[in-house]
């Protein structure tokens, strides 16, 4: 039996009606596809469908250049003929009813119609920017974003029935009420609910809508430009930031590892409390190279580590002096590895650094394994139990503050560039700080 090839039966300038480069079943039958394309912003864009069983038609009854069938001359092809008449004839009819409403149909909105056999103005919602942008994710491979935006989708489902009566919302008409309804829904919880990273996929989703669509006006009128980003931060008088407080990471010291796995997770937690706060990605890069002598006040010679923050290196570089204290000396003395340039050794030699294996082990490295060892460790304790790396960064923030320290001195130790974001890591002062503050001022 032959392998039978692609061959256009159908060619338009928007679709094309294509027999499938497929075998023929037992029946003699083969599928056909109706592929719909369209060309916004320079950039390619196709959606398919598998329409009917048609006679198959073998290469020799293909001419030339593979456009048509010479019919005639091949098996059944008078009601070949006769089911390609009427796709094309649907086809067709749904092109007029987008070119009367002055549209320019996307692939999906073009199956849409040819499904249902009419055109909608708003066959275009929220949730198919959603889908849109789940299906770039998968194609650049990138699938944990992918699942990220699988549980995004899904609450926006939920809000839509619970507060929209199971309506799809329509780009066209989503607004800052529903925005901020969205928001407020999310936080309904204990937590913040994912609100400040569910609004960036939501905006994003939105954005690439305008552009497929080509309707610069929404974007003109975009609700994100309306929003008071101030409701993602906290809910009510709670801070969305987690940290432990001096009396907490004193108890979080005295903690006795149960295995070395432990201890080593342990001693990297302390040292980015001890090291200001120090982020998790910066604490892999650090370099022995990177530790410089300099002068304290008093004129003796000290020791610092000197580096610019991962996260600023190619907007707005901030570079951070932070002296060694004798806690990192010894932590970093009891972790050293000789034959390695970096203080903690934690990338295996094989995984080159700049590349996406080094990106997807960091994730794996930062959430997987010191996440879940720090949250074993203190499984039993009073503490929190949903410890992770930056809550170290914002222990250290909410213990500086407690004992004296400004707000403008912990930005400059962080290396933030807005002291708003500062104040996003610190929690309230107790009544008996407050009178320690306060009682020699009046």
């Amino acid at each position: 039996m032959n392998q039978h090839i692609s061959a256009y039966l159908i060619h338009h300038n928007m679709y094309n009606i294509v027999q499938r480069s497929t075998k023929p079943r037992l029946d003699g039958t083969c599928s056909i596809c109706l592929y719909v394309y369209s060309r916004i912003n320079g950039k390619l864009h196709t959606k398919y469908k598998v329409l009917k069983n048609v006679p198959a038609v073998e290469p020799k009854y293909w001419n030339g250049n593979r456009y048509k069938s010479t019919y005639k001359t091949s098996p059944g092809y008078r009601e070949l003929n006769q089911r390609l008449a009427t796709i094309e004839e649907q086809c067709y009819d749904i092109e007029d009813q987008f070119k009367a409403q002055g549209m320019i149909p996307t692939p999906k909105q073009f199956l849409s119609a040819f499904i249902s056999g009419t055109v909608e103005d708003d066959a275009y919602t929220m949730l198919d920017a959603i889908d849109r942008v789940m299906e770039l994710k998968v194609k650049m491979k990138k699938c944990k974003t992918h699942k990220c935006y699988k549980d995004f989708r899904r609450r926006w489902v939920a809000f839509c029935d619970q507060k929209n009566k199971g309506n799809r919302i329509p780009t066209s008409e989503f607004s800052l009420e529903h925005l901020e309804a969205f928001i407020s829904y999310l936080q309904r919880g204990k937590g913040n609910g994912g609100a400040k990273q569910f609004y960036s996929y939501l905006r994003r989703s939105y954005n690439l809508s305008v552009r497929e669509e080509n309707t610069p006006d929404l974007g003109m009128k975009s609700p994100f430009k309306k929003f008071d980003s101030g409701l993602l931060k906290k809910k009510g008088n709670k801070f969305a930031k987690n940290a432990l407080t001096p009396d907490q990471w004193e108890e979080f010291k005295s903690i006795t590892p149960r295995t070395e796995k432990q201890e080593f997770w342990k001693d990297i937690f302390m040292f980015m409390v001890y090291a200001r706060g120090v982020n998790f990605r910066d604490v892999i890069e650090l370099r022995k190279e990177w530790i410089v002598e300099r002068r304290d006040k008093d004129d003796n010679v000290v020791y610092a580590i000197q580096y610019v923050r991962h996260k600023t290196e190619e907007r707005k570089p901030i570079a951070l002096n932070t002296p060694i204290t004798p806690e990192m000396q010894k932590i970093m003395d009891k972790h050293n590895n000789p034959d390695s340039k970096y203080i903690f050794d934690m990338v295996p030699p094989h995984i080159p650094r700049d590349t996406e294996v080094f990106e997807d082990f960091y994730q794996t490295l930062r959430n997987t394994v010191f996440n879940r060892r720090i949250r074993c460790l203190v499984k039993g304790t009073s503490l929190p139990s949903d410890l992770s790396s930056y809550v170290a960064r914002h222990t250290f923030a909410t213990v500086a503050l407690r004992r004296g320290a400004t707000i403008a001195d912990i930005r400059d130790a962080l290396g933030h560039s807005n002291i708003a974001t500062t104040e996003n890591y610190l929690g309230r002062k107790n009544a008996s700080d407050l009178d320690d503050t306060f009682k020699d001022l009046l």
